[in-house]
C-alpha cells in the first residue's frame, strides 16, 4: 500500500514538473499581425485593409499593420504570404486579381493549394471613366472613336491582369475595338493618371473613384454590373448602353492565410472580421463607397476563387491586348 502511494506521488511530481517545463500556448494574436496588400496605397484593397486593421487592432489589443507590396498584379504580395509561416501573423488581402493572375504569369505558388481561404469581405461594381474634359461623352461615343482610330486611344488599369484590365479586354473582345493599355501599380496611381490626363479612359472600382465622380473631375460612362448603382443611378450599365448582354463583372476583396494555418486561427480571424463587418460605422463606411458587405465562409470563398480561375482563363483565351 505504501509502495503504491509512493509511486502515485512520484508520478504526480513528474507530471507537475513536465507541466511547468511546457510553456502554455498564448492566445492568438499575442503579437503584431501583418496585412499584406499587393497594390499601392489609395485603391479599394488598401482602403478596406486599413479600415479592418484599425478595427482589429482595437479588438485584438495588438498592432495590425498594412504593408503594401505592389507589382505583378498582386502576385509579389501573395508569393510573400504563401511562403510565410502558417501562424496567422501574415495575412493577404486580395482582389479578383488572385484568380486572374494564374492565366497571366508563371507563379511561384499555387493560388489554391498554398492558401487557406478566410472570406470575401466586400464587393463593388467597377465604372468606366474618362476625365471631365474628355470629348468622349458616352460608351457608344467611345466605341465609335476607337473604331475610327484603331490602336490610338489609351486606357489605364490598376495592373495587367486585374479586373479593370480584364473588363477592358472583354469590352474590346465584344465590340471589336482595339486600344493601348497603360498599367499602374494600383487603383490610386490609376486615379492620378486619369485625373491628370495621362490616359484617356479606364475602368476602376466605384469605391475608389466615387469622390472624383461626384466632384465632377471624372465622367462615368457605364457601370460593370447588370444593375445600376444606387450611388450614381443616372449612369447606365454596359448592357443597357451597348446591348452587350455578356458583360457583367463585379470586383470582390478577400482575405487569405498561408496553407497550413491552424483551423482555430482561421476560424477566429473569420469570426472577428465578421464582427467588424457588422459594426454600424463600418456598414456606413462601406455603403457610402458602394461596397456591399459579403462574408462568405471559408468553403464558399474557396469555391468562388476556384470557379473564377476557370472563368477568367476562358475570357483571356479570347482576348487580344496591346
Amino acid at each position: 500500500m505504501l509502495r503504491s502511494t509512493l509511486r502515485a506521488l512520484a508520478l504526480s511530481i513528474c507530471c507537475a514538473v513536465a507541466t511547468i517545463g511546457t510553456p502554455a500556448r498564448a492566445a492568438y494574436p499575442d503579437k503584431t499581425v501583418r496585412f499584406v496588400v499587393g497594390f499601392a496605397p489609395g485603391g479599394g484593397t488598401d482602403t478596406l485593409s486599413r479600415l479592418f486593421a484599425k478595427k482589429l487592432s482595437t479588438k485584438w489589443h495588438q498592432p495590425v499593420i498594412v504593408e503594401n507590396r505592389p507589382g505583378a498584379n498582386g502576385s509579389i504580395a501573395e508569393d510573400l504570404v504563401a511562403h510565410s509561416p502558417p501562424d496567422g501573423y501574415t495575412i493577404a488581402w486580395i482582389t479578383n486579381a488572385h484568380t486572374i493572375t494564374p492565366s497571366q504569369y508563371k507563379l511561384n505558388y499555387d493560388p489554391i493549394k498554398d492558401f487557406e481561404p478566410i472570406t470575401s469581405v466586400a464587393s463593388t461594381c467597377d465604372v468606366l471613366l474618362v476625365p471631365a474634359a474628355s470629348n468622349i461623352t458616352s460608351i457608344q461615343d467611345l466605341i465609335a472613336k476607337a473604331k475610327a482610330a484603331p490602336g490610338k486611344l489609351t486606357f489605364g488599369s490598376d495592373g495587367t491582369g486585374t479586373l479593370p484590365y480584364i473588363e477592358m479586354a472583354l469590352l474590346m473582345q465584344l465590340t471589336g475595338i482595339n486600344m493601348v493599355h497603360v498599367p499602374y501599380n494600383g487603383g490610386g496611381p490609376e486615379m492620378v493618371a486619369l485625373l491628370g490626363g495621362e490616359v484617356e479612359l479606364g475602368w476602376a472600382s466605384l469605391a475608389t473613384s466615387i469622390s472624383e465622380i461626384q466632384a465632377g473631375k471624372l465622367r462615368a460612362l457605364a457601370v460593370s454590373t447588370t444593375r445600376r448603382s444606387a450611388i450614381i443611378p443616372n449612369v447606365p450599365t454596359v448592357a443597357e448602353a451597348t446591348h452587350l448582354t455578356g458583360f457583367d463583372t463585379r470586383e470582390w476583396f478577400g482575405v487569405l492565410a498561408p496553407a497550413g494555418t491552424p483551423k482555430p486561427i482561421v476560424d477566429k480571424i473569420y469570426a472577428d472580421l465578421m464582427d467588424v463587418l457588422k459594426e454600424p460605422d463600418v456598414q456606413t463606411f462601406l455603403r457610402a463607397r458602394n461596397f456591399d458587405p459579403d462574408g462568405e465562409t471559408s468553403a464558399q470563398f474557396a469555391k468562388i476563387a476556384d470557379d473564377d480561375i476557370r472563368h477568367w482563363a476562358e475570357v483571356l483565351r479570347g482576348a487580344k491586348m496591346n
